[in-house]
């Protein structure tokens, strides 16, 4: 299924124990054998655009190695702890003129199909209206647009050490194994798409949101922006705006 250009030796036991995590999460019925649509039947759709994104990056990446050897210019970082107000001032930020910021549909499919129409935007419109209906009150949480700006954790998914899966579906077992595996080669993945994403906008900057800084040195050789938010005591979901 995998040539050996894509590294498949050392990427399969990362595959082998997302899906052993799935199984043990199905037996244990961490992930419910039914609904609309079926937890099982969404982790097959996600592994599955994270194998595909990772088969374009790296096709990308063989046939033209100089775009991923250049420097990514230092971005600014949003980060915070949830319902701190990351999510407004990632999208108050993202409307500067000089801004770049990466859209969902973007983050979720960021490397177009080498042949045949490009249907990633389509894509992302099915596996948000199959999230919304799984878990409803997400939305009143957190507004989903795929034209939108959007936190950038899902570039991370090619590599299946991501936060996204935890956030899809509930499979405990995955989440702690993901906590001790390696993220270098992660993050190496995360900086190859942010340079493909950019090329199209040199001449503005990056404006990212990340749930939390780590490892960023592996990315960024320069130093980045990052931009703090805090919680502050009360009750109300404005809370973390009014803390900016």
């Amino acid at each position: 299924m995998f040539s050996v250009s894509y590294q498949y030796s050392a990427w399969a036991p990362k595959v082998r124990a997302v899906f052993a995590q799935v199984k043990r999460a199905a037996v244990w019925g961490e992930l419910s054998p039914g609904g609309d649509p079926p937890s099982g039947v969404l982790v097959n759709v996600e592994t599955s655009r994270a194998l595909r994104q990772r088969l374009r990056r790296r096709a990308w990446l063989a046939a033209r190695p100089g775009e991923f050897a250049k420097e990514l210019r230092a971005p600014v970082i949003v980060v915070g702890l949830p319902r701190t107000g990351t999510t407004f001032l990632h999208r108050l930020l993202a409307q500067a003129p000089a801004a770049r910021a990466l859209k969902l549909w973007e983050v979720q499919h960021p490397v177009a199909p080498v042949r045949g129409p490009d249907r990633r935007r389509a894509r992302s419109l099915r596996s948000v209206a199959a999230f919304a209906r799984l878990a409803p009150e997400v939305e009143a949480k957190h507004a989903t647009d795929v034209d939108a700006p959007e936190e950038c954790f899902f570039l991370l998914d090619d590599a299946l050490v991501t936060p996204s899966f935890p956030l899809m579906f509930p499979v405990e077992r995955y989440r702690r194994w993901r906590h001790q595996a390696p993220v270098a080669a992660a993050y190496r993945s995360y900086r190859d798409h942010l340079l493909r994403l950019s090329r199209s906008t040199p001449d503005r900057r990056l404006v990212l949101k990340l749930p939390r800084v780590q490892r960023l040195e592996t990315v960024f050789r320069r130093e980045h922006v990052p931009l703090r938010t805090h919680r502050v005591l009360c009750q109300q979901s404005t809370c973390g705006v009014e803390a900016i």
